[in-house]
């Protein structure tokens, strides 16, 4: 549901936050994969849920929020893709612990993850 405009504008600013942290060429390299990846699960969501101009009920909130596990199940059987595995199924987790799927909160939540939720919002 993306447009390429939103992963290059998510992939530039990933790069930028993970240089000005200081991280190592295979973090970015990870970044750069993960930014368009991180939605993947999605593609197992009937596109009635995820193009409805209605607000979505609970049952179907419910469905969307499995969407990072699902990304993590395609990543992980994926070669090329395993790497960012875990920072796909934790990319909606949240610093004060109320994100999804796993609740994690503050430094639990995979570093990466962190920049990926960062440039969602």
């Amino acid at each position: 549901m993306e447009t390429e405009e939103h992963f290059l504008r998510m992939n530039k600013l990933a790069t930028k936050i993970g240089n000005k942290i200081g991280l190592n060429n295979e973090q970015i390299n990870n970044l750069t994969l993960v930014s368009p990846l991180h939605a993947i699960g999605k593609v197992t969501i009937s596109q009635d849920i995820l193009t409805s101009p209605e607000k979505l009920t609970a049952e179907e909130w419910e469905i969307i929020k499995e969407h990072p596990e699902k990304g993590y199940n395609i990543a992980l059987a994926t070669e090329d893709f395993a790497s960012v595995a875990r920072v796909i199924l934790h990319h909606h987790e949240r610093w004060d612990g109320q994100g999804y799927p796993e609740g994690l909160k503050g430094d639990d939540i995979p570093l990466l993850s962190r920049i990926i939720w960062q440039d969602l919002w």
